[in-house]
């Protein structure tokens, strides 16, 4: 597109044409004006043809009639003179024979008697071939003068014998030319040819008239009306007025316009539905934000292989972390123990495999000042629209303290008080009752939450006044069974407070036996998760909606990828043959609109594509593997360099690392860098690319990165635009200066951040542009 561009203006500048040459470039290019000399030059042909045709029949009549003239001639020169020769009257002979030789085209007369003595004769003394014979021949003998006329092929002669009474008394040679005849049929080939112009011509006029009417004005008129496209109204259409192959034209054209307003309009439409989408999705994933950062429990997701995608604030601050990006891309071995990571590690490799969720799993963990604590530990795999699991999410709860108070209450009963005291004091809800479930005592917690005293619930069943209409039937069901059972369980229920208020339990249930292994008490102790299972059903319709979304965004990237590239496609289609076919009967303007109409449809289907491959990089689901990056960058030199715009680019490459990564990614990635270092320093007299690679020291979790360098002696930009360049559809300069969507370093930064990597830039202007880009070499 730029070298099109470039060479429009460069043909405007260099080439500027004043009206008369544009008047006379237009008549000498008019489909007219060789349409009349081909049809002029057939009609002239043609006359010439049959003129020619004319003259000749005629000329051979003509030559068959002197013949015949000049055999009469003789044989009646012959028929009156036998009595003149037998008595040789030279006077009567010399007569007769100038009589007869002074008609037109007759050069000479001889008698001849039977010796083939000459009696007389008469040559034309004025004809040139006669005078030159003479002149040739001794003697002036005139049967040697007829034979040197007779040489040439152009006289011709006739004998007729003398005969009286049946003897022959001599002969009569009579030597004639067609040189008037010639002269004759000259000049009627000139008149014909004067003729044959003169039709000719009107001809031609008349067909000029009828193909200006009929061809030349329609072609035009379309032409307009094409130029009118261009320029962006849409609304003009070609009248058709029949049905030939220009009515057909016309109505191509107009199905053309048609669609292509219609497709604007699309396209138009796409956009608004994006935008709204993008609105959308960027406010359920700030309500997704604010859920986990104000949740108390531990929330993260992983992916498949078990790396971090993602942590809430609480569990950074549980792990004393500076952020909660600090674990993106780190595993459960960077975190905790070689054992515990084994151990989780192990759990959700099992997860993964059989889709079992992991519901309150409790899990020991000592955290990162080696505290014992209690976690409470519910993990549920992620799926795809097809069902496909693409990751895990995770909640842990600190339940430190209800398993100290579990722990208290399997002691013997002469701890009992040191229970008592554990159970006052906790945050959690803490029931004791005897053998047959009665309420012996309730903490403080308890109190405050049901708003029932302990004189009032002392002696009843928890479940005769604390369910209500909202209790599950089969849990309470399942509770009453254990507990004949004489069984310690876990579930989560719905209560009711003292003013009928609904809130959520989550009740573990544990035996007290004595020594004699004899069931004295039920220790229940229950954690208030109203706001858990609020957040939760929050965050299950946060995920179906963001679900909805993908579906939606998979939509659209389909019809992106089908139903809008069609109608440019079609675009581009008509147009290539608009100028294939009719581009010599458009001026330059008209050729540079439709130019430009291709040139924008095709910057269109490049902002398509380049919206693709941004929305492909965040849907990427392909496995990392090991990736050479040497003949990767290899492979994208190989291909940028084979344009010829590129050919006098240096490129110098340092050794690359080796690193898992997605090959596909990394390609993309790589020649998005190298293009834009191409394209910002291919107008400088050097231009330079420079691609180095350095390795990160060993972390203490064994972890090591990579950072390679893309660096160009380029025009730079200010370094306040740092960030700015790698967001979608930002451009620091316009279209016209440098081609792109503003799209390319945006997708780079997807995926670098799909790899759990950082890209940044360096420069300033003037003084070309340093893109650094950090990504492990290992993404276990």
């Amino acid at each position: 597109m730029s070298s099109l561009s470039t060479t429009e203006t460069e043909r405007r500048v260099t080439a500027p044409e004043t009206t008369d040459n544009r008047m006379s470039s237009r008549l000498a290019n008019s489909l007219a004006v060789r349409y009349l000399f081909v049809v002029g030059t057939f009609l002239l042909l043609i006359q010439l043809l049959f003129g020619a045709f004319q003259i000749y029949n005629t000329y051979r009549e003509r030559q068959a009639t002197l013949n015949d003239q000049a055999t009469d001639q003789a044989e009646f020169l012959a028929a009156v003179i036998p009595e003149a020769v037998y008595f040789k009257d030279f006077l009567t002979l010399e007569t007769l024979v100038r009589e007869v030789s002074s008609q037109p085209d007759y050069l000479y007369s001889i008698i001849l008697d039977n010796d083939g003595a000459a009696l007389t004769r008469y040559l034309d003394p004025l004809d040139e071939l006669v005078g030159n014979a003479l002149t040739t021949v001794a003697g002036n003998d005139p049967r040697l003068v007829a034979e040197e006329l007779r040489k040439n092929g152009v006289v011709r002669e006739v004998r007729a014998p003398i005969i009286t009474e049946g003897v022959q008394l001599g002969d009569v040679w009579l030597g004639y030319t067609f040189a008037s005849l010639r002269a004759q049929m000259i000049e009627s080939a000139i008149k014909t040819l004067g003729t044959s112009l003169a039709i000719s011509l009107l001809l031609m006029l008349l067909t000029q008239l009828l193909f200006n009417w009929q061809v030349r004005n329609p072609l035009l008129e379309l032409g307009d009306l094409a130029n009118k496209l261009a320029t962006g109204d849409l609304s003009q259409r070609a009248v058709v007025r029949g049905s030939d192959e220009i009515d057909q034209l016309k109505l191509g054209f107009n199905s053309m316009a048609g669609q292509l307003q219609e497709s604007l309009h699309e396209l138009q439409s796409s956009n608004d539905a994006l935008r709204t989408a993008n609105q959308a999705l960027a406010y359920e994933q700030s309500l997704l934000v604010n859920l986990m950062d104000n949740v108390p429990d531990q929330i993260y997701f992983k992916d498949t292989a078990s790396r971090f995608v993602r942590i809430n604030r609480a569990m950074a601050t549980t792990l004393n972390l500076a952020g909660a990006d600090v674990l993106i891309g780190q595993t459960d071995f960077d975190v905790v123990n070689e054992e515990l990571a084994t151990q989780f590690f192990a759990e959700e490799r099992e997860m993964f495999r059989t889709g079992i969720p992991i519901i309150n799993r409790l899990e020991f963990n000592p955290g990162p000042s080696n505290e014992p604590r209690w976690l409470s530990a519910t993990k549920v795999p992620i799926r795809d629209a097809d069902g496909t699991i693409t990751g895990m999410v995770g909640v842990s709860r600190d339940i430190t303290d209800r398993v100290a108070v579990e722990e208290a209450l399997r002691q013997s009963e002469v701890e009992a008080r040191k229970l008592s005291m554990v159970a006052s004091r906790t945050k959690n809800l803490v029931i004791i009752a005897d053998a047959d479930g009665y309420i012996e005592w309730v903490n403080d917690a308890f109190i405050q939450t049901t708003g029932y005293q302990l004189d009032e619930v002392v002696g009843r069943r928890p479940g005769d006044f604390l369910q209500g209409p909202e209790t599950d039937s089969t849990t309470v069901e399942m509770m009453s069974t254990m507990l004949r059972q004489k069984s310690g369980f876990e579930a989560e229920l719905i209560n009711y407070t003292r003013e009928n208020e609904p809130y959520w339990l989550n009740i573990e249930v544990q035996p007290v036996y004595d020594d004699q292994g004899e069931l004295i008490n039920f220790i229940a102790l229950e954690t208030v998760i109203t706001e858990r299972k609020e957040a939760e059903a929050q965050l299950r319709n946060y995920a179906s909606e963001l679900e909805r979304s993908n579906r939606e965004l998979q939509d659209f990237a389909y019809v992106a990828s089908h139903d809008l590239q069609e109608p440019l496609r079609k675009i581009q289609a008509f147009g290539s043959r608009l100028q294939s076919k009719y581009g010599a009967t458009l001026d330059d303007r008209g050729q540079e609109y439709l130019a430009r109409m291709l040139n924008a449809a095709a910057r269109s289907q490049d902002l398509i594509n380049d919206l693709l491959s941004f929305s492909r990089v965040s849907n990427s689901t392909r496995p990392f593997q090991s990736v050479d990056l040497n003949r990767t960058v290899a492979e994208v030199v190989e291909e940028l360099l084979a344009t010829e715009d590129n050919m006098n680019i240096h490129i110098d490459i340092e050794p690359l690392p080796t690193i898992e990564a997605d090959p596909t990614l990394m390609y993309q990635l790589l020649q998005n860098l190298l293009t834009n270092a191409i394209k910002f320093s291919r107008a400088q007299e050097n231009p330079e690319v420079r691609v180095t690679s350095t390795l990160t020291p060993v972390t203490k979790q064994g972890n090591q990165s990579c950072v390679i360098s893309v660096q160009d002696n380029g025009i730079g930009f200010d370094p306040k635009y740092a960030d700015r360049i790698f967001t979608i559809f930002q451009r620091l300069h316009g279209r016209d200066a440098y081609e792109g969507t503003g799209i390319g370093l945006a997708i780079c930064r997807r995926i670098v951040e799909r790899h759990h990597g950082q890209i940044r830039a360096e420069s300033a202007p003037g003084q070309g542009a340093t893109f650094v880009v950090t990504l492990p070499l290992s993404q276990g």
